[in-house]
C-alpha cells in the first residue's frame, strides 16, 4: 500500500513530470485551481501527488479546502508532505530558499471546521532532515509559517506586525491541511518555497510568473529534499 503523499504548492508542480508509470486517479475543475491526483513511482518509491488546492479566500466555509487530506485518508496514506509558495519575512531568507515548517501562526481560525488542537510537528525528525539536506549541500531553513486568509497581499504595516510576532514566512494555504492531517493521525512535513521577500518598504506586487520562476529555481533542491524524505520513510 502507498504510504506517502505530496501536496504540491504553486511553482512546484514539475514534480509530476518525474513520476514513472503515472496514473491520474482524480480530477476536479471546480475552483480557481484544477485539482488532480496522481499515483506512480517517484525515485523508485510509490507515491501519491496532489496538484492544486482550494483556498480559504475562494469560499471561507467550503469543506473542499480539506479535499486533499480527505483523499489521503481514503487512500490510507500515513505521511503527507504539504508544500506551499510563501513570502519570506526572515532576513536570512533568499528567493527560492526552502523552509521546513516547525510552527505556525493561524490568522483564519474562525473559518476552520476543526476544533483547536496541536499540530504534531516532529522536532527530532525535522532536525534529522535538515542534517541530511546539508550533506547534499542544501541549506534547509526551519521556521514559523503564518497563514493569512488572502487573497490580498500584505500591507507594509502587516509585514512589520508579522515580523514582530515571530513569523518567518507568510502564505495563504497549508494550515487547514496540517490541522486535518494531524487530526487523522497522519504524519506531516510542511515545506515552504520562498518565492519573494517581504519588506515594509517594498514596492510592487509579486506576479504568478514570479512564483513559478522561484519554484523553478528551487526545484532541484526541492526534488532532493523529497528524495531524502521518501528514503527516510522507508525506515
Amino acid at each position: 500500500m502507498i504510504s506517502t503523499g505530496i501536496i504540491l504548492g504553486s511553482g512546484l508542480h514539475r514534480l509530476t513530470e518525474y513520476l514513472e508509470k503515472p496514473k491520474l486517479i482524480f480530477k476536479d475543475f471546480n475552483g480557481i485551481h484544477t485539482k488532480r491526483i496522481f499515483e506512480g513511482l517517484l525515485f523508485d518509491r510509490e507515491v501519491i501527488l496532489f496538484e492544486g488546492r482550494n483556498h480559504i479566500y475562494e469560499n471561507p466555509y467550503n469543506p473542499e479546502v480539506y479535499f486533499s487530506v480527505k483523499k489521503a485518508v481514503e487512500l490510507g496514506l500515513k505521511h503527507l508532505v504539504i508544500t506551499n509558495a510563501a513570502g519570506g519575512l526572515n532576513l536570512n531568507f533568499r528567493v527560492a530558499d526552502l523552509m521546513l515548517i516547525s510552527s505556525h501562526i493561524n490568522f483564519y481560525s474562525k473559518f476552520l471546521q476543526t476544533k483547536v488542537f496541536k499540530v504534531k510537528y516532529q522536532r527530532d525528525y525535522l532536525q534529522k532532515l535538515s542534517k541530511e539536506a546539508l550533506k547534499e549541500g542544501i541549506k534547509l531553513h526551519t521556521g514559523t509559517y503564518l497563514a493569512s486568509p488572502g487573497p490580498f497581499y500584505e500591507t507594509s504595516k502587516e509585514i512589520e506586525f508579522f515580523k514582530k510576532i515571530g513569523a518567518d514566512a507568510v502564505g495563504m494555504s497549508t494550515i487547514p491541511e496540517l490541522f486535518t492531517a494531524s487530526k487523522q493521525n497522519i504524519n506531516v512535513t510542511g515545506i515552504s518555497c520562498i518565492t519573494n521577500l517581504l519588506k515594509p518598504d517594498l514596492k510592487g506586487k509579486i506576479s504568478h510568473d514570479e512564483v513559478i520562476e522561484a519554484g523553478n529555481l528551487a526545484f532541484n533542491n526541492f526534488s532532493k529534499i523529497i528524495k531524502i524524505i521518501l528514503r527516510q520513510n522507508d525506515n
